[in-house]
């Protein structure tokens, strides 16, 4: 009971610190404009802290070592598209930088692999939704006590995250999750902490998240008509294409007006820019790329620089994750990346059509938000991050716990299964 304990304590705390709660609560202030937002140094505080949270993790993992072991041996493409990280080193024009960084992106998509093993949707819903309501009432807590940590200069709600988009996202996220899930007991609640979340995604400031959360609920229905016979589904697909062409019609019969709408510029706040700046980068070395994590962080040398220079600001990302995905590994991740997303896609289309409550849009939901969020923000695989952690943990556990039906339950890849529980499903049904 009491490791039990310890295991629902420590998976809320690394939720907290994907989201940047330990960085933002021990990193020094900083106005943002100094050369100390290029540096690749972590203050000691923060690397203590997060090494103390690895290391809790590394202990629970090991006293589940064989279940764990038996999830992450099926769970092959996803480790893989990981390992790309530390093999890049191989070609990385920062070998040593990359190899560093690549540390904790093994050990962040091992702990994803736990949580799926570890946690069945719902639970790991719960624990979401846990982590969340604490970092909202600690927002809202320094928000009357010590406002500069949670407000920016130009009046955006940051919370305790990096910055204004990664509060809205995370905002975002939470506002799904709420809608979709339910509490075992007060299930209101749930309501109250959701309008909560969507009033501080509001106040994020963050077109990004607010417009992806947007349209992440509005295909809720689209979702749900794979429930339906074929005739539902295609008339369901046309109406959102019908929908979609429209809207885009009508925004290039007047840009300036629907951006004028949405308080942002054509350039999507300089994006647009950077973007082709990046480009050019990214055809030098279309191939392998420049090794992760290398092209942003190595100091004032290299292609970087140049763009700096050009777009004059300090950005540390193409604000574009399949933009910093061919900077880190060049073409070689596409295919793998495609494969990934297509079986993870297929798995919450057969999870929808296999259960029947609300919550089972919920991995649907967020691998469609997972997609859109990265037009514009960077998180398909950086060195910490939640939605990156939570795209592995949701696709584990979709895979090990569809246990209402036996015939899904089996591989981990494939859509089909042995004539019995395989080793992953025994151990599932043995920790259940």
């Amino acid at each position: 009971m009491l490791f039990r304990w310890s295991e629902r304590v420590f998976a809320i705390v690394l939720l907290l610190a994907m989201m940047g709660v330990i960085d933002v609560l021990t990193r020094p202030q900083s106005d943002g404009h100094d050369l100390s937002t290029i540096s690749s140094d972590v203050p000691q505080a923060t690397g203590i802290a997060i090494t103390g949270v690895y290391f809790w993790g590394a202990m629970i993992v090991v006293a589940r070592w064989r279940r764990v072991l038996r999830v992450a041996r099926t769970a092959w493409p996803l480790l893989a598209f990981a390992a790309l990280a530390p093999i890049s080193a191989a070609w990385s024009i920062d070998p040593a930088l990359t190899l560093r960084k690549s540390v904790l992106v093994m050990a962040s998509t091992m702990l994803a692999i736990y949580l799926g093993e570890r946690y069945r949707l719902q639970q790991l819903a719960h624990l979401l939704a846990g982590a969340m309501s604490l970092m909202m009432l600690m927002v809202l807590a320094l928000r009357f006590t010590a406002p500069s940590h949670v407000i920016d200069e130009e009046g955006a709600w940051r919370g305790l995250s990096p910055h204004k988009n990664a509060f809205g996202a995370n905002m975002g996220i939470a506002v799904v999750v709420l809608l979709l899930m339910r509490f075992n007991r007060f299930n209101l609640l749930r309501y109250f902490l959701a309008a909560t979340a969507a009033v501080l995604l509001v106040l994020s400031h963050s077109m990004t998240a607010l417009a992806g959360s947007v349209l992440v609920l509005a295909a809720v229905p689209l979702w749900q008509s794979m429930r339906s016979n074929s005739e539902r589904q295609v008339l369901a697909c046309a109406i959102a294409g019908i929908v979609l062409f429209l809207v885009i019609f009508l925004v290039n019969r007047n840009p300036d007006l629907f951006f004028q709408l949405v308080g942002r510029d054509p350039s999507f706040t300089g994006r647009t820019k950077l973007w082709s700046l990046v480009l050019p980068a990214i055809a030098k070395h279309p191939l392998l790329g420049y090794g992760y994590g290398a092209f942003w962080w190595t100091g004032l040398s290299g292609e970087a620089l140049s763009i700096w220079i050009r777009s004059r600001w300090l950005p540390t990302a193409a604000d574009n994750g399949y933009l910093d995905l061919l900077l880190d590994f060049g073409v070689l991740a596409l295919p793998l990346l495609s494969y990934l997303l297509f079986q993870a896609v297929r798995m919450a289309v057969r999870h929808i059509r296999t259960e029947r409550q609300a919550f089972a849009l919920w991995p649907a939901a967020y691998f469609s938000f997972f997609l859109l969020d990265n037009i514009f923000e960077s998180q398909l695989l950086p060195t910490r991050s939640l939605e990156f952690l939570l795209f592995a943990a949701i696709t584990t556990s979709l895979a090990v716990h569809r246990c209402s039906d036996p015939v899904l339950s089996g591989h981990f890849w494939t859509g089909h299964s042995p004539a019995g529980p395989g080793p992953v499903q025994r151990a599932s049904n043995a920790n259940a």
